[in-house]
């Protein structure tokens, strides 16, 4: 599992990037990841409703630089939102 494979690094990651399902990360990769601290993480979403609730999971810790919608489907509703955010 990723989890055990951060668990390793805890407290030795810069920048962690990721990009879940629609379904967004689970409750155990996201607070893996609050253990491990890493200072900056880059979160690649293709479900808003999704990348609001992680958001909202680690806002004790974290805090929103900047966020760029990309809409890659121009044909569809569908928008990949791309976020920065940084240890506070």
């Amino acid at each position: 599992d990723v989890q055990d494979y951060m668990m390793q690094y805890q407290g030795q990651i810069d920048l962690l990037m990721m990009d879940p399902t629609r379904e967004g990360a689970s409750k155990t990769f996201l607070e893996a990841m609050k253990k491990i601290k890493p200072k900056r993480i880059v979160y690649v979403s293709c479900e808003p409703k999704t990348l609001a609730r992680d958001i909202y999971m680690i806002r004790d810790l974290y805090e929103i630089k900047s966020v760029q919608p990309v809409d890659m489907f121009s044909q569809t509703v569908h928008v990949e939102s791309i976020t920065l955010l940084s240890l506070k």
